[in-house]
């Protein structure tokens, strides 16, 4: 026998989208059951598909009517075209109990029923089984409610703030769909709930359309900085001093081969300007400089094996000089990265790798492309090490002189990302 809620029949099932034939009785895409009338294939609707003691959960996407023409055995008559009505499903979660989960781990089989959604049903998938009014905020799973179903009036959507505002989310359309009005009610949802004590939002609003949105309120201050380029004492403004070395990299948009080094070398020379230049801070840039030379050579698209290894050499002799000993101590005491055996070993992996693209001893080859990887990530630690700011030597000793902004001590400075209380 029937259920009042089955409406029709698995007939194809591709990964995570099945096929439902609705039943030859249903005239009109409505069915009365004892809970009430209900619409079949509504777009985004639910419907359910029942597999051993789970129920499954799938989405409407699309309705379709084909007409088939049939032919008699004889093939000397065709009846009328008959019609089935056919819609496409994306399963999206299980029933199993009273819980509900996002997913499917088994699938319906062909000629699986098909059923409406009931009101118990619903009341697992939108979780609206009791619980209390205003839930602890600090509890897992805490939710706030930014509204209501459009397509199933009365059950409201909740939204755990922690994990949506905690990984990356997108908002698509076409133009004029609604997605700055869906982004101002989702926050202002997420605003105006009590629970919600404190959270940092920022919005990067290009075309203006926020300001009037978040106007701020005595619970709620709001920080408005115009794009305005001729409101120039307005403009939000990053001093330089905030910026480590890759963020002027990226800035100034410097390619790795031949900018980077340059542009990293300038940085390190207008940081360690006016600085009393000691042993140790001229061991630091010489060895500075050098890695970069090596950085940038083992890039190059011609012939340059023979060069990076006679550089490399070269480094290596440098280093192992005796003349340097109390500079090297006092660089490796200011930064414990730098020592000589890890920079000897570096400098030995890049002339290693050189010396396996020369032929003969002679003649040189291009460095492929495995190779200038092993070079780069044997040096890359000790130049990011080195580059960690300007050296200045005072009376004797190494200091390490990060450049940083001053330290956020106040509550209007601190950022919060998490939306709990």
């Amino acid at each position: 026998m029937t259920s009042d809620f089955e409406i029709g029949r698995v007939v194809a099932v591709d990964t995570a989208q099945v096929t439902i034939e609705l039943n030859a009785d249903l005239r009109g895409l409505t069915r009365t059951t004892y809970e009430s009338t209900e619409e079949i294939g509504r777009i985004n609707s639910y419907v359910i598909l029942p597999v051993g003691g789970r129920r499954l959960v799938a989405m409407i996407t699309r309705v379709v009517l084909t007409e088939e023409a049939e032919l008699n055995a004889d093939r000397t008559t065709v009846s009328l075209p008959s019609a089935r009505r056919l819609m496409k499903a994306t399963l999206i979660g299980t029933i199993d109990g009273d819980s509900f989960t996002q997913g499917v781990a088994v699938f319906p089989v062909l000629d699986n029923p098909v059923s409406l959604v009931n009101e118990g049903d619903l009341s697992v998938i939108f979780d609206t089984g009791g619980g209390s009014d205003r839930p602890d905020p600090e509890a897992p799973g805490f939710c706030v409610r930014i509204g209501e179903s459009a397509i199933f009036k009365g059950f409201p959507i909740h939204v755990d703030p922690d994990a949506l505002f905690g990984k990356h989310a997108a908002i698509l359309g076409s133009t004029g769909s609604g997605k700055s009005c869906t982004i101002t009610s989702l926050l202002q949802a997420v605003l105006e709930d009590p629970s919600v004590k404190r959270t940092t939002i920022v919005i990067l609003d290009t075309n203006g359309e926020y300001s009037t949105a978040f106007p701020g309120s005595e619970d709620h201050r709001t920080l408005y900085i115009p794009s305005d380029p001729v409101a120039s004492a307005e403009r939000l403004r990053v001093p330089y001093w905030f910026m480590n070395a890759e963020d002027f990299v990226r800035l100034f948009q410097a390619s790795k081969g031949v900018q980077r080094p340059v542009l990293l070398e300038a940085l390190r020379l207008a940081r360690n300007e006016g600085a009393e230049r000691g042993a140790a801070a001229v061991l630091r840039e010489e060895l500075l400089r050098e890695l970069n030379r090596l950085w940038s050579l083992s890039g190059e698209e011609s012939k340059v094996s023979k060069d990076l290894l006679d550089l490399a050499a070269g480094l290596l002799t440098y280093a192992r000089s005796s003349e340097r000993g109390d500079a090297w101590q006092q660089l490796t005491a200011a930064l414990p990265a730098v020592d000589r055996p890890t920079l000897e070993a570096a400098i030995t992996t890049v002339g290693t790798e050189a010396a396996k693209h020369i032929d003969n001893g002679t003649y040189p080859k291009q460095i492929p492309a495995d190779a200038r990887d092993v070079i780069r990530r044997a040096i890359d630690p000790i130049l990011s090490a080195l580059s960690a700011g300007s050296v200045a030597d005072s009376g004797g000793v190494l200091r390490l002189q990060l450049i940083a902004p001053p330290s956020l001590t106040s509550d209007d400075s601190a950022v919060s990302t998490s939306s709990r209380c």
